[in-house]
C-alpha cells in the first residue's frame, strides 16, 4: 500500500496549472495464488485524484489504473493493464470527460539476454479530454536485451528496441492527415 501527495499531471518543479492545488495518489496490491501447481496473479490497483485544469479549484480529474500479472512456466510473463478516468468541464463540448483503456502484455524469455515481448492496445478518448477525440489502437513487438547477464553491475542494463503501429478511428496522425502511422525506437535502461 502506498499513498503520495504531488503538484498535478503533466508537472515539474513547479506548479504551471495556476491553479495551487494538490494532487492525491495510492496503491494497494495483492497477490492472489489458486492453488499450489498454478503460479499466483498479482493485482495493482492505483488511483490519482485532484484539480487539474488551469486557474480553477475544482472539476478534479480521476483515474483508476488497475495492473493484474502472472506467468506461465518460467518463460512466459502475461499482464492486463485497464484505466478509466473522468474530469468534469474537460470535453470538447464543456462537459464531463471520459476516457479509459486497456492494454495486454507478453513477455517471452529466450533466454537470460533475450526476451521477446509484444504489447495491444486500444485507447478511447471521444471526449477529447486527453487531445485525441477519438479510438486509437497499437501493436508493438520488441525485444528487451540484456548484453551482460552474467556480469553483477552489467544485468543492470537492458537495451529495448521496438517497431510499434498506431491506429486511430479519426485521422490525428502527420497534421490529422493519416489515421496510421509505424514508429521504429530504441530505449536504454540501467536501474540501480
Amino acid at each position: 500500500m502506498s499513498f503520495g501527495v504531488n503538484r498535478g499531471w503533466e508537472q515539474s518543479l513547479e506548479d504551471n496549472n495556476g491553479n495551487e492545488g494538490l494532487s492525491f495518489l495510492g496503491s494497494v496490491g495483492y497477490v492472489y495464488t489458486p492453488s499450489a501447481d498454478i503460479k499466483p496473479i498479482s493485482f495493482i490497483l492505483s488511483g490519482i485524484a485532484g484539480p487539474e485544469q488551469t486557474d480553477r479549484q475544482g472539476n478534479w480529474r480521476v483515474l483508476v489504473d488497475l495492473i493484474a500479472t502472472t506467468s506461465i512456466g518460467d518463460q512466459l510473463t502475461l499482464a492486463l493493464n485497464a484505466d478509466w478516468a473522468y474530469e468534469d468541464d474537460a470535453a470538447i463540448d464543456g462537459n464531463q470527460a471520459q476516457w479509459y483503456g486497456v492494454a495486454a502484455y507478453a513477455g517471452y524469455k529466450l533466454s537470460d539476454m533475450f526476451t521477446f515481448n509484444v504489447r495491444g492496445e486500444w485507447f478511447n478518448d471521444k471526449d477529447g479530454a486527453r487531445g485525441l477525440g477519438t479510438n486509437v489502437y497499437e501493436a508493438t513487438l520488441g525485444v528487451s536485451i540484456k548484453p551482460f547477464p552474467d556480469n553483477e553491475i552489467g544485468s543492470n542494463l537492458v537495451i529495448r528496441p521496438e517497431v510499434r503501429y498506431d491506429y486511430a478511428q479519426e485521422a490525428l496522425f502527420d497534421g490529422g492527415t493519416d489515421h496510421d502511422q509505424l514508429t521504429v525506437g530504441v530505449d536504454a535502461i540501467f536501474s540501480f
